[in-house]
């Protein structure tokens, strides 16, 4: 079993499997979409969506288009042959996406990466003047590791130990959903991710921090 993945940098699309949708049904549908993956975890009053999806309809028509558009969200996720009784939430009164754990959404990531950058204080050196072209700075550094054995024996053990452990995840993931839910997965496999961040802060030289 695999996550489904959520690409919103760039245009929209979803994937599951070997399946991917790149286009969606109508562009309400897709504009529902993106408002409910903006603000996820949150019960989003159906009048409200309809007001911003459907400003000129009375209250009656807005309520049937929102109900033809989260069908075909429905709709959409079946032929991705993914089940979204855990992802999406309806009501009478308001509609809610709550993205489980396994579901993987790269601009969270991307935040998140760049929230990090906050946190940090760089030199001041960092922001001189550039005084020699860069492709000529990339050769100087390339020569500068290539010059140092240490620091190449490095780069391969790390680049070895990096490929050995990927394989490792791939062979354990299925074992583990042998015995446990996708949400158990979820949660062991973001534990690294986010014990990293406090590991980098506590890593980091005191003159540096914020």
């Amino acid at each position: 079993m695999t996550h489904l993945q959520i690409r919103a940098l760039g245009k929209l699309q979803l994937q599951h499997d070997q399946l991917v949708v790149s286009s969606f049904p109508t562009h309400h549908v897709e504009e529902l979409f993106a408002y409910l993956l903006l603000f996820p975890r949150v019960k989003h009053s159906r009048l409200k969506l309809i007001d911003l999806l459907w400003p000129d309809c009375s209250e009656e028509q807005g309520r049937g288009r929102l109900n033809t558009a989260v069908w075909r969200l429905r709709k959409l996720f079946d032929d991705l042959h993914y089940t979204c009784d855990d992802l999406l939430f309806t009501s009478r009164d308001w509609i809610s996406l709550t993205p489980p754990p396994q579901v993987q959404i790269d601009f969270v990531t991307f935040v998140f990466a760049v929230s990090t950058l906050l946190f940090i204080r760089f030199p001041d050196t960092l922001f001189r003047r550039q005084e020699e072209p860069l492709i000529r700075e990339i050769v100087r550094g390339w020569d500068y590791i290539m010059k140092r054995r240490g620091l190449v024996a490095m780069i391969v053990f790390f680049a070895i130990v990096n490929f050995l452990l990927s394989m490792v995840t791939v062979l354990t993931m299925p074992l583990v959903l042998a015995f446990e839910t996708p949400a158990v997965l979820g949660g062991a496999a973001a534990f690294p991710q986010n014990s990293s961040f406090p590991g980098g802060i506590c890593n980091t030289p005191r003159k540096y921090r914020a």
